[in-house]
């Protein structure tokens, strides 16, 4: 036996590693972030906001917090407040039969705002995606991430806004006034005989009648 014999099963076994595509997301679940600097409060209210962001793009169904609440009471020993870390998430994950999850932080450093968010695998429990921002000036500013954030972290891309264009002014039309033509000789001829024949009509009218 070649050495080529041996070296080909083992090409064509990494080929086939390689080639198979990773598992796609089929159901979601996303866990209250944690509040780092914030109030607890703000940072459900944001995580409401984002899972509102990903449920529009209908990337897989979405399982929605009352939902998560209901599977999780079944668990006397278990609790949703201050579940934040990666492995309370792969075991909501698990307990909701979802393939992924989406966990994270909302954080204030200054008077910079921060958003961590990572995509959990389930079944492995391991980190498959990530996305993070962070900006300078009030917490409200934190909603204007969350649709790029949505769509970073579900892999998927915004579809360019169509540029629109304002409407160009186009001054009305004026028609030019149309110019009279003067009567033509031909019917000036006409009118004259009209006219005479109207009159010979009533001279003989009067003729006839004596004049009245």
């Amino acid at each position: 036996m070649s050495r080529f014999s041996l070296i080909r099963p083992v090409v064509l076994a990494v080929g086939i590693i390689t080639s198979l595509p990773a598992q796609q997301i089929t159901s979601l679940g996303v866990i209250d972030f944690d509040a780092r600097g914030i109030a607890s409060h703000e940072a459900e209210s944001l995580t409401d906001w984002l899972r509102a962001e990903i449920v529009k793009i209908d990337v897989a169904p979405v399982v929605e917090r009352g939902d998560m609440l209901a599977v999780i009471i079944e668990e006397q020993d278990f609790q949703l407040t201050g579940c934040t870390t990666d492995d309370c998430a792969v075991r909501i994950g698990r307990l909701l039969g979802v393939t992924h999850m989406v966990a994270g932080s909302f954080g204030k450093v200054g008077s910079v705002y921060t958003i961590i968010s990572r995509l959990i695998d389930v079944e492995t429990g391991q980190i498959v995606n990530t996305a993070n921002r962070r900006l300078q000036g009030s917490i409200e500013g934190l909603f204007n991430e969350m649709t790029p954030v949505a769509f970073e972290i579900v892999g998927k891309r915004i579809a360019p806004a169509r540029r629109q264009t304002a409407p160009t002014y186009e001054p009305p039309v004026t028609k030019p006034p149309v110019a009279k033509k003067p009567p033509s000789k031909d019917s000036t001829y006409e009118i004259i005989n009209i006219l005479g024949w109207t009159l010979l009509v009533v001279y003989l009218y009067l003729g006839l009648t004596g004049g009245g």
